[in-house]
């Protein structure tokens, strides 16, 4: 644990890191409901609190150390997206998952709690995996995705998940607890969405935002059937 007090730069704050946690970038941060700060990176799980940082790596039984994703549930509980399997932290423990406990892939990309509860755990090139009553369900291309990359997840008001991938944005509804299979679609057929990198989804009401590097597309999330 190290002592970080802010300085003041141009009318922001400005925290030190002596430790070069930071050096390899930050690809997610969060502010918990207690007030905490976690960033994840590629040295580690960095938790700053009272002004000061602690780091978390598989030493204390966190799935990988690349962090790509954070989520704080309804119930409190923080989840962590690595590359190496997914990470579960409640009462100061860490509960990991792998491929060979049911998740799709161990790359993650993405986390999503929908409105239901369920925890949706987005990868890289795998698929989507729902993790419901302590239960791992996959779904791929060979289920009905559009694609096996999920970058990131959201839900519009009818239950459906919008999702980015390296090869567009597509969309599907919500299976049933049983059903092992679902339809989705590409976003914009006629257009060309194939980029290669990450791709950025906003949504406010009816109106997906789509950002393609290294420009931006405003898109209309039209009603469907």
């Amino acid at each position: 644990m190290s002592g970080c007090n802010p300085r003041y730069l141009d009318g922001r704050s400005v925290y030190p890191d002596s430790n070069g946690f930071f050096d390899e970038g930050v690809w997610a941060i969060h502010q918990d409901r207690a007030g905490r700060f976690w960033f994840g990176t590629n040295k580690g799980l960095i938790k700053y609190e009272s002004g000061s940082y602690t780091r978390y790596t598989t030493a204390n039984g966190l799935a990988g150390n690349d962090i790509k994703a954070i989520l704080e549930d309804r119930a409190g509980n923080l989840w962590f997206g690595t590359w190496s399997g997914l990470s579960r932290s409640a009462d100061g423990r860490f509960t990991s998952y792998a491929e060979q406990d049911g998740l799709a892939s161990d790359h993650l990309r993405s986390l999503y709690e929908d409105a239901e509860g369920i925890l949706w755990i987005g990868t890289y090139d795998g698929g989507l995996t729902r993790f419901k009553d302590g239960r791992f369900t996959r779904y791929t291309v060979k289920d009905g995705l559009f694609n096996n990359g999920v970058f990131q997840i959201l839900e519009d008001g009818r239950g459906y998940f919008w999702m980015s991938s390296n090869k567009g944005i597509y969309f599907f509804l919500q299976p049933g607890n049983d059903d092992r299979s679902v339809e989705s679609a590409r976003i914009g057929q006629r257009d060309t969405f194939d980029v290669i990198g990450h791709l950025r989804i906003y949504a406010s009401g009816e109106i997906c935002w789509v950002e393609v590097e290294p420009g931006a597309a405003r898109m209309l999330d039209q009603r469907r059937s």
